[in-house]
């Protein structure tokens, strides 16, 4: 009796590391290997119904590649550089430049990313396979991004390649669809790479224990986990709040912060240390607002609806700090660790103490 031929894998992604000894010291060869099968009847109008006969095999393939003489990359076996792709179309292979985005090699916080990746893996060889997948082989900042949450993401039933496709699928509609347009009307909105990069500079300012925006994009789960609920935030005003939900709690599992997808965040936003920040359904951060670890912005329990703080520009919330209600937090004001606060502030108030005692509170004489 025939064997029935075996369902075909729809994702396969892994990572491959080789070590060659050079004359003078171990150089690592790392390989990123991401392998997409897709219907051929999907391709061209993206309209398929995943069943086609016709099928397309897509190999991306990113390596590191020292150079050696004796290597020979005139064939189609030879090696890839970095920055080459190997695509099979229907048995037939093509070798193709990888895209960037517009406007990659101008921006300072890649370039910045790229060279303290390269410096971090001259320093310490073996970050070579993390360093190499997650910043040096990708083509821009949004590409390493969205690897870096996917890869975050990624469990045995939902795979790093199909994170990634969803991930880059925000990504690229909040930069405007492609065409450049970055259209922020307040916290929540607007382009999700820009919100990143401006965390990103917010960290690497406020943070003493920061060295460079690579350490930040690596290693801050405060900075990984808000760019995830990003992520979240659009599949929720996208109707897809199943999805959006699953990522709530793969933050909450993988990060130790609870952001509900509907929050909202504005930009230049530092959650420090990250471990035990709760923000609640209707709550909103403004822009350059800082949380330290185990702050709460929750409700009082009584009322349904709109029940959540609403922290203005520049606030900063002390660890542990719980503010409870739909109550407004105005520009510039401090709440010291450890506060608990139920009513509305002004702007330019210090608040300490569990009872939330105002300590200060300056005049403002310009117009915020």
């Amino acid at each position: 009796m025939a064997r029935a031929p075996r369902p075909r894998r729809r994702f396969i992604h892994f990572v491959v590391g080789v070590v060659r000894p050079p004359v003078h010291r171990i150089a690592h060869r790392i390989a990123s290997v991401e392998v997409f099968i897709r219907d051929a009847n999907a391709e061209g109008d993206g309209r398929g119904d995943g069943r086609g006969d016709a099928s397309i095999d897509r190999f991306a393939i990113h390596c590191q590649s020292a150079p050696d003489d004796d290597d020979d990359d005139d064939d189609d076996g030879g090696r890839f550089t970095s920055s080459e792709s190997v695509e099979r179309v229907s048995g037939r292979t093509t070798r193709a430049m990888t895209s960037t985005t517009k406007g990659a090699s101008e921006d300072q916080i890649w370039s910045s990313l790229r060279a303290g990746a390269q410096a971090l893996v001259d320093k310490e060889p073996l970050m070579g396979g993390f360093i190499y997948a997650t910043i040096l082989n990708q083509p821009s900042f949004e590409r390493a991004l969205g690897f870096l949450l996917a890869s975050k993401l990624a469990s045995a039933t939902i795979m790093a390649g199909q994170w990634n496709d969803l991930i880059m699928d925000a990504i690229n509609e909040t930069n405007g669809g492609g065409n450049g347009k970055d259209e922020c009307k307040g916290p929540g909105t607007g382009s999700i790479a820009a919100a990143a990069r401006r965390d990103l500079e917010a960290i690497v300012e406020r943070d003493p224990a920061c060295p460079s925006f690579t350490h930040a994009f690596c290693f801050f789960k405060g900075f990984q986990g808000l760019q995830a609920q990003r992520v979240s935030h659009w599949l929720w005003g996208h109707g897809r709040k199943i999805l959006a939900c699953k990522i709530q709690s793969l933050i909450s599992e993988v990060y130790g912060m609870d952001l509900h997808p509907a929050a909202r965040f504005g930009r230049g936003i530092m959650i420090d240390h990250g471990h035990g920040v709760v923000v609640g359904e209707t709550a909103v951060v403004d822009d350059d607002c800082t949380l330290l670890h185990g702050v709460t912005l929750g409700g009082t329990g009584k009322i349904r609806g709109d029940r959540h703080p609403k922290l203005g520009k520049r606030v900063v919330v002390g660890s542990y700090a719980s503010i409870l209600g739909n109550i407004h937090i105005g520009h510039d004001s401090k709440i010291g660790s450890g506060a608990t606060l139920m009513h509305d502030l002004p702007p330019w108030t210090t608040v300490v103490g569990h009872k939330g005692r105002v300590v200060t509170k300056k005049k403002i004489n310009s117009k915020l």
